[in-house]
């Protein structure tokens, strides 16, 4: 998806009917994502992650260790 973040090998974005929006990414493995967290992100992108944390509201994060796709 991005040289920056290879460990991201893909993602599905969802918007109920209530506005709520669900972000899902796909990793290699959580040792490689986690490695791609502590990565220093260019000013391009601390911008936009910035706009996004000023207009998401409420964020939460969940890891799902073993997801079942159908």
């Amino acid at each position: 998806i991005s040289p920056m973040r290879p460990d991201i090998i893909g993602g599905v974005t969802a918007i109920a009917a209530d506005g709520t929006v669900i972000d899902t990414n796909y990793f290699t493995d959580e040792k490689a994502a986690r490695e791609g967290e502590k990565q220093m992100m260019t000013p391009e992108v601390q911008e936009i992650m910035q706009r996004f944390g000023e207009n998401a509201g409420q964020i939460e994060f969940v890891d799902l260790k073993d997801p079942w796709l159908h």
